[in-house]
């Protein structure tokens, strides 16, 4: 659905399950985790990116891992462009998970 060559960062990557969804765009992976190998080390509470730099951002299941998802959710609204998209995906069913990097807070 999305054009060919536009910008998507996959924010909160963990290990990037989903780069093939976007062949045809210029995918970014960013992850704080020192356990992942993202393309960009990063904190979704602050993204190195200006505001309305991004065609999409894909969040998935990662709000779920943060103590304030809400702040999050603020900062990628900001960085994504006028009529960009935002793809997020939290777990409803799933159950609680924990990882040594991250907790389960919310859903």
């Amino acid at each position: 659905m999305l054009p060919a060559d536009v910008l998507v960062l996959d924010a909160g990557s963990g290990e990037a399950f989903y780069p093939g969804l976007f062949k045809s765009q210029r995918y970014m992976s960013l992850e704080i985790s020192q356990n992942c190998r993202p393309m960009i080390r990063g904190n979704i509470y602050a993204l190195p990116f200006q505001d309305e730099t991004l065609d999409a951002v894909l969040c998935s299941e990662g709000l779920e891992h943060l103590t304030a998802p809400q702040l999050a959710l603020q900062e990628l609204w900001l960085v994504v462009k006028p009529k960009g998209y935002l793809f997020i995906a939290v777990p409803f069913f799933y159950p609680m998970h924990y990882s040594q990097d991250s907790g389960d807070y919310c859903r």
